[in-house]
């Protein structure tokens, strides 16, 4: 019996191999290298964390201009579908820090909250922040690079383990950054180990953004500044609090791949036009 290879197929994973190689290295040092040197002078504000924060992206865009492009696939129907991933990813993203908050004790400060976005210049300026500090100084990186090209490799479930795991150990340096919520957590807190776990079952939820609903990099952005407000103005940094970050997340991402297929089509009966009569 003889076996048919296809060749362009190989030559496309063993591209995205190489490509996943060069992010998780440039990103890596695009990031820990600057963070390096933030928590060296002990200025979290400063260039070199704006840089180092910023890894993930900056790494895809080197490699982007260096020629390493994005996968060709099919286009995602991002704004017809604007009607699923969006709901979703703002339900997805602030779904684990509501349910912290009711189940953790409020930890919301109205006075702390004010007062942090009078130290920023303003409401204007906090939204800002959360929008730059994160979903676009990393998603770009992980959902819009690293992930498609996993996904050529690994099944959904496999794509998002590995994803989440380089998503949690790119966070470790944030822990050594004076003034960041990891900081306050400590590197050796259940409330740190807790939160780096997180990034495994959310990982999954953002890939169900991204690709099961066709969300694409914009989902992923808009899921990130949900999950980053509820986190922020949540207050979400003790161990019982992170523990239900955990399971809530984690719950959500079993329902979800139980469900398959039928999860995106929840919302998508509804919007199916009827085929005419003929």
């Amino acid at each position: 019996m003889s076996v048919v290879t296809h060749p362009a197929t190989g030559s496309r994973t063993t591209r995205a191999g190489v490509d996943l190689t060069w992010f998780a290295v440039l990103t890596m040092l695009v990031s820990w290298v600057p963070l390096a040197m933030t928590i060296a002078v002990g200025r979290p504000g400063d260039v070199w964390f704006l840089v180092g924060t910023s890894g993930p992206t900056l790494a895809a865009l080197l490699l982007w201009l260096a020629g390493h492009r994005r996968p060709r696939g099919p286009a995602r129907p991002v704004l017809t579908r604007v009607w699923a991933w969006v709901p979703a990813a703002l339900a997805l993203g602030l779904l684990p820090s509501a349910a912290a908050v009711a189940l953790a004790g409020p930890m919301f400060d109205p006075a702390a909250a004010a007062t942090m976005i009078e130290d920023v210049g303003g409401l204007f300026p906090a939204l800002m922040m959360l929008l730059l500090a994160g979903p676009l100084a990393e998603e770009f990186g992980w959902r819009g690079y690293a992930q498609p090209r996993l996904c050529r490799r690994l099944g959904p479930v496999a794509t998002s383990a590995v994803l989440g795991a380089g998503w949690a150990v790119w966070h470790l340096p944030l822990f050594f950054v004076p003034g960041t919520s990891q900081a306050e957590m400590g590197i050796g807190s259940p409330a740190a180990t807790l939160f780096l776990i997180s990034f495994l079952p959310l990982s999954y939820l953002f890939w169900f953004v991204t690709e099961r609903l066709s969300g694409g990099v914009a989902g992923a952005v808009l899921m990130h500044v949900a999950l980053n407000t509820g986190v922020t103005f949540g207050g979400i940094s003790s161990d019982a609090a992170m523990g239900v970050v955990l399971g809530t997340a984690t719950l959500v991402s079993l329902a979800v791949a139980a469900l398959g297929p039928r999860a995106a089509s929840l919302t998508a009966t509804a919007r199916t036009p009827a085929r005419p009569v003929r």
